[in-house]
Formats: C-alpha cells, structure tokens, sequence
C-alpha cells in the first residue's frame, strides 16, 4: 500500500524504491507519475516472491547507491518536477478512493 511517504518524497523531488506489496510502482504509473526504469531495475515490482522481491531491491538499492548521485539527479530532474507538479495537481480524496479500489480489487 502506498503511504504518505511516498508522495512525500515525491513531494520533495526525491527518487524512490518503494519496499511494498506487489504492484506498487504500476500502481503510481497508472496513476501518472513517472518512476526510474530506465535508470535502474524496478523488476522487483512484479516478483510474487516476497523474499525474491526483497532480494530484488536490496540489489537495486545496492546499485543505485554505487551511482554518481549527481549525474543520477540530472538525469531525474524533469521526471521528479513532473512528479511533484502532479501530486499537488491531485485530488486527495479521488486519490485514496482509488487505492480503495485497487486494494479491494485484489481481494474479489
């Protein structure tokens, strides 16, 4: 489930890996943010393993943090601005009626 930490960092032009359940970055692209595939692997997303998911993102984690943090954030610049210009573009009451549905669809 996505958190108030996650548009957080949205909010604050941060880059993010997001350590949840299954779906979670397809959940925000459908919804209109970009994340960081081209930069690095986000695979972990559709792993139903959760130990295989973990392992997934620690190794992202671990090859993100090798990276010239610098030349990362330039190459981010556009996407973390369109990012935050959509979360305060956002009705925050749609917003969590619709991770009510996706959460419940899940559950039919």
């Amino acid at each position: 489930m996505l958190t108030e930490k996650t548009y957080s960092a949205i909010a604050n032009l941060h880059m993010f890996v997001i350590a949840g359940p299954l779906g979670c970055l397809q959940l925000l692209r459908d919804q209109g943010f970009q994340t960081f595939g081209d930069l690095w692997d986000e695979s972990y997303d559709t792993c139903r393993n959760e130990k295989m998911r973990l392992d997934k993102i620690f190794e992202t984690i671990t090859y993100i943090s090798s990276q010239d943090m610098l030349s990362l954030y330039e190459k981010c610049k556009e996407r973390l601005l369109h990012n935050q210009n959509l979360i305060y573009t956002i009705d925050m009451k749609s917003r969590v009626n619709e991770v009510t549905q996706w959460l419940l669809k899940d559950r039919a």
